[in-house]
C-alpha cells in the first residue's frame, strides 16, 4: 500500500526533527479514527459504483 505523499513527508520530517516527533506523531495518532470512516465511505462508493457499473454492462448493446 502507498502512503500519501503528504504523510510520506511527514514522516520524513519526524526523522529530521525528533523534538517534534512526538508531537507529530501524537496528531497522526488522533486522526485515525476520521480515516478510517473516510477509507470506509470511499470502499462504499466503489462498491456502488461497481454495482452500477454491472447493472449498465448488463444492458443491451443496441
Amino acid at each position: 500500500m502507498q502512503f500519501p505523499k503528504e504523510l510520506t513527508e511527514i514522516f520524513y520530517e519526524t526523522t529530521q526533527f525528533p523534538k517534534d516527533t512526538t508531537a507529530i506523531l501524537y496528531q497522526i495518532i488522533q486522526f485515525p479514527k476520521d480515516t478510517t470512516a473516510i477509507l470506509y465511505q470511499i470502499i462504499q462508493f466503489s462498491k456502488d459504483m461497481i454495482a452500477v457499473f454491472y447493472q449498465i454492462a448488463q444492458f443491451p448493446k443496441e
